[in-house]
């Protein structure tokens, strides 16, 4: 996994590895970290493999970081969707649309290298999902009380947006039907949301779009 660094020759500036890190998101959401060498991630940073060897010891461990990066980057819609200070449809809305911004250029092959080169790292996806879960079934509950949403049994709910993550999280799946994550985010949710709400608020749905978003086109 790469040559190890003695105590001493290590470096310790989270700031710095974090901006490494997030400089190399866009290459490493698009193809994963396994096809790189730490020879290429060092051009790639422009910077000497001698120096990133002073920070990072493996591959596995910029992976780790990226991981942490994005799940926290994602995880900002639990702030949107819990926000009391705003109408409770729309902060559904853009806590989905938020999230499918979030997740925008992670490809099937980066899915793919995380799953099976990363399996402690993979757990961390699987934690993150089972969490939004439960997130989206408290909102299901509450948005049936408060007569926004149709009623229907949030054990239901909840059981299609676990079956819904474990394919949107299988890159199996996402090849056979040619679908990013980002794709199939945007049109499951889309569909949940004609179903869960009446078609009173269709008109409501749609005030939301912005020109920069195709979640509801």
């Amino acid at each position: 996994m790469g040559r190890k660094m003695s105590d001493k020759d290590r470096k310790d500036d989270p700031e710095k590895k974090n901006r490494w890190v997030k400089s190399l998101l866009p290459i490493i959401k698009q193809k994963g970290i396994s096809s790189f060498t730490m020879d290429e991630i060092a051009a790639q940073l422009e910077k000497s493999k001698a120096t990133i060897y002073k920070y990072f010891n493996s591959r596995e461990e910029i992976m780790a970081l990226a991981i942490e990066q994005i799940l926290k980057d994602v995880g900002g819609f639990q702030e949107i969707i819990n926000d009391q200070d705003k109408p409770f449809l729309e902060r559904y809305i853009m806590s989905l649309k938020f999230f499918s911004g979030r997740i925008s250029g992670i490809s099937v092959e980066f899915l793919e290298d995380l799953k099976q080169g990363y399996p402690l790292l993979w757990k961390k996806v699987e934690e993150f999902r089972d969490m939004a879960i439960q997130i989206l079934g408290a909102h299901y509950e509450m948005g049936m009380k408060k007569g926004i949403f149709n009623r229907f049994s949030t054990s239901v709910l909840v059981m299609t947006d676990q079956l819904f993550f474990t394919a949107f999280t299988d890159p199996k799946f996402l090849e056979a039907n040619k679908l990013s994550p980002q794709d199939a985010f945007d049109q499951y949710f889309r569909m949940k949301l004609f179903g869960i709400l009446g078609s009173h608020e269709t008109e409501e749905i749609y005030q939301y779009q912005t020109d920069d978003s195709s979640f509801f086109k």
